[in-house]
């Protein structure tokens, strides 16, 4: 008999809320869920599932209300999605299945990612040096005509902070030496995600997860960093490697740890939402 349910994907780095993020789903959404903490293992040939009581991750999804809680590991063949489908646990009946960690299936109805509070200073995105190849491909599309002179550097560097008549700036050549040098090192970089942040790209709700109240204002501009990107399709598609969906992205700021909070009610009813489509 065919099933017709939704299925939630968690994903993120090592302790992002991950788990906080189902807990708080199991607790706000009035349906019956399957749990899967799913781990793939390059080495492992056979899939194998397990509802071990002494789990900790899985007695958290069974006391936050999961009708099944299961901790499935897998390897990378092209049969674990139709092996998935036949484990015994899939057989029980659910309106959602939540995956948490890696995901044995192909198609989900809603990919999220969980991002925790970076470090001051830390961002989604980091720069990383180009190859020689693409660096003399970035300056033949005009950046050598930018370091010609100390002039042109100035028209340059006015250009790029939007402050014209810089050309006409006193500029020594220890200066300009200097300010070359370190131009042309960054655009000899490219933006690529940053360790752990990866998951960003096919992710269409994220949830920056706070847990501290001194974490609230960088929360925030992470919410505004990844909203940024996810609005700018060149940008996105140098960073992310695909085409850019035009599906609508959810970036919340949430804490995890409270059900009233609004971010977290809001990421909940995203689910919701994903899970009533599915019908």
């Amino acid at each position: 008999m065919s099933r017709v349910r939704a299925f939630i994907h968690v994903a993120g780095p090592k302790g992002a809320g991950k788990t906080a993020f189902v807990e708080a789903l199991l607790r706000g959404l009035d349906e019956v869920v399957i749990c899967v903490r799913g781990v793939r293992l390059a080495r492992r040939r056979d899939p194998e599932e397990s509802g071990a009581k002494d789990d900790p991750e899985l007695r958290r999804y069974r006391m936050a209300g999961a009708s099944e809680a299961v901790r499935y590991r897998f390897g990378t063949g092209r049969e674990v999605d139709s092996h998935f489908f036949e484990q015994e646990f899939m057989q029980d009946h659910s309106t959602a299945v939540v995956i948490e960690g890696d995901c044995p299936v192909e198609a989900v109805e809603l990919p999220v990612f969980v991002l925790p509070v970076l470090p001051p200073g830390e961002t989604v995105v980091r720069g990383v040096l180009v190859d020689g190849a693409a660096a003399q491909e970035a300056r033949q599309v005009g950046y050598e005509k930018a370091f010609r002179d100390r002039h042109s550097l100035a028209a340059f560097v006015g250009k790029l902070f939007g402050m014209p008549g810089t050309e006409r700036i006193t500029m020594s050549e220890a200066v300009f030496t200097d300010l070359r040098a370190k131009l042309q090192a960054e655009i000899e970089k490219r933006r690529v995600f940053a360790p752990g942040c990866e998951g960003l790209a096919g992710a269409r709700l994220v949830v920056v997860n706070v847990r501290a109240e001194d974490e609230a204002t960088r929360a925030e501009a992470l919410r505004a960093e990844v909203a940024g990107l996810r609005g700018d399709r060149e940008r996105w598609k140098e960073l992310a490697g695909r085409s850019v969906s035009r599906r609508p992205v959810t970036v919340v700021v949430a804490r995890l740890s409270d059900l009233r909070d609004a971010g977290t009610r809001k990421a909940v009813a995203r689910v919701r939402k994903a899970v009533r489509s599915a019908w």
